[in-house]
């Protein structure tokens, strides 16, 4: 048999896409019923990386706290790549599948390029203890360390997903607009996962983006369109801004919870903004200056003084959905209401505009 939820298409990560239980059919609620319930989304091979390439990387002036992939070729000016590792448990800090071209900086592990490899004198390769004294040098060799065909193709494959099951959220977006000002809010109340869906245009104007969701809450934001700007704005969470004193470095532990998906972005700008959250952009060509991601940061291609600090996204690996046997069909309908009240629906309610 196969799986009814696949036929039915009607929940998104273990939940509820529709309205009330009278109006789902006595099989979807069989299958609901046994199906298990993700908090999150994994990045796969990526989950490891700091920032991963697909394709070329041109990397002037800026650090990479964590490990770097790149999947085309890397040229690195004035840089550091995995200058917040510590120990030499992490192997392969930089990863290449082209060539690299690198001058005036450091890596602090091994470095792996499928190409060819161009290294200036002063360029350094050496494992660091957590008191920063030297463990030992590192190397920089020719090897594959990574199938980025693969790994591409999985996060290509994510983000559409993400999109997918973000189509079927309409709620919690409110924004009031003054002008040419957008000051965002984004309210969920599950405990677990709240997903959102804005627009790429609306990056252009806004100036403050909040997040009101438990504190024990992942949270996607689902961003449309096949361009957008992303600068100039603030974070916040409830009523902490997180560039005040004393608040940025809890802003940063909560920042690996959230989760920006760029589905369809082939032209993305971030600029002037210390962003919270990971990026997912596989399709795009990503423009990364004045200012740091915390997060992970996955792009089509890279170029820029953008600063990754290291705050991987603490993505789950979903729960797959569990087929309910043939026999289960013909349950009675009072168990099909003790299984119904197992589950919760999402909050809906229309996106606002003031």
């Amino acid at each position: 048999m196969s799986s009814i939820s696949t036929q039915l298409g009607t929940f998104a990560r273990g939940r509820f896409a529709t309205g009330a239980i009278a109006l789902v059919p006595i099989a979807a609620l069989i299958t609901f019923g046994w199906t298990a319930s993700a908090s999150a989304y994994s990045l796969g091979g990526a989950s490891d990386y700091n920032v991963f390439v697909l394709g070329d990387y041109d990397m002037f002036s800026t650090d990479v706290e964590g490990k770097l992939a790149v999947g085309g070729s890397l040229t690195a000016d004035t840089f550091g790549i995995g200058s917040k590792l510590r120990g030499d448990r992490h192997a392969t800090t930089l990863a290449v599948g082209g060539d690299v071209t690198l001058s005036n900086g450091k890596v602090y592990g091994d470095a792996v390029y499928g190409g060819s490899a161009v290294v200036a004198n002063n360029v350094g390769f050496e494992f660091l203890n957590d008191d920063d004294s030297p463990i030992r040098r590192a190397t920089i060799s020719q090897g594959s360390p990574i199938d980025f065909s693969v790994v591409g193709s999985e996060l290509k494959s994510l983000a559409k997903t993400i999109s997918s099951d973000a189509a079927s959220y309409t709620s919690g977006v409110l924004t009031e607009r003054y002008g040419d000002v957008a000051l965002t809010t984004l309210s969920g109340t599950d405990s677990d996962l709240n997903i959102f869906n804005l627009t790429g245009d609306l990056f252009a104007n806004l100036r403050k983006l909040t997040f009101d969701v438990p504190d024990t809450s992942k949270i996607v934001v689902n961003v449309s369109g096949t361009a957008a700007t992303v600068s100039d704005f603030g974070f916040y969470f409830g009523d902490r801004d997180c560039n005040a004193e004393g608040i940025h470095m809890d802003c940063r532990d909560r920042s690996r919870d959230i989760l920006f998906n760029f589905a369809e972005t082939e032209l993305l700008e971030v600029t002037r903004v210390g962003f919270m959250g990971t990026i997912l952009a596989p399709h795009a060509a990503v423009d990364f200056n004045n200012g740091h991601i915390n997060g992970t940061l996955v792009a089509g291609s890279l170029s820029g003084t953008g600063e990754s600090h290291l705050y991987t996204y603490n993505g789950d690996e979903p729960e797959s959905s569990t087929e309910v046997p043939e026999p289960g069909l013909l349950l009675g309908l009072a168990a099909l209401v003790g299984l119904g009240s197992r589950y919760r629906q999402p909050k809906i309610a229309a996106t606002v505009e003031v």
